[in-house]
């Protein structure tokens, strides 16, 4: 880390690393938030009736970074349809329970929960090692 004259000049250093590291953070919460879609959608059952288009894996992104924060987000950008041919936001179906496959209704999924629980715990960790790479040695 350099060293600083004043306290400003620390306190810059410091926000533009903060600034510098915000997409690697977004970049860690698509993958949290990937990770839960493989898990709880993917994983849990295979299609007989379609073939999988990885629309919902690839609807996650950063919607929004600045320079203290990252917003990531699952796009409404798929051709999703309903059961009874409607369009509908399928992150809004897995996490009601309202999405039908062979046999009826599959159970519903917390994609959103265990994403935001991961992050609380993750996030964290990834910003400390960030900063460290920046010079700063946060504990």
């Amino acid at each position: 880390m350099p060293t600083f004259k004043n306290l400003n000049d620390l306190m810059n250093y410091v926000k533009k690393a903060t600034s510098d590291s915000m997409p690697e953070l977004g970049k860690e919460l698509e993958e949290i938030m990937k990770e839960e879609i493989q898990t709880q959608v993917y994983d849990a059952y295979n299609p007989s009736t379609y073939d999988r288009t990885k629309q919902l894996l690839n609807s996650v992104e950063t919607t929004n970074v600045s320079d203290n924060s990252v917003e990531v987000s699952w796009r409404d950008n798929g051709d999703w349809t309903s059961y009874a041919g409607k369009h509908m936001y399928v992150i809004h179906g897995l996490e009601m329970g309202k999405t039908y496959g062979v046999g009826g209704y599959r159970p519903k999924t917390n994609l959103v929960e265990e994403s935001y629980r991961r992050a609380k715990n993750e996030i964290p960790k990834k910003y400390k090692a960030e900063m460290k790479k920046r010079g700063i040695p946060i504990k």
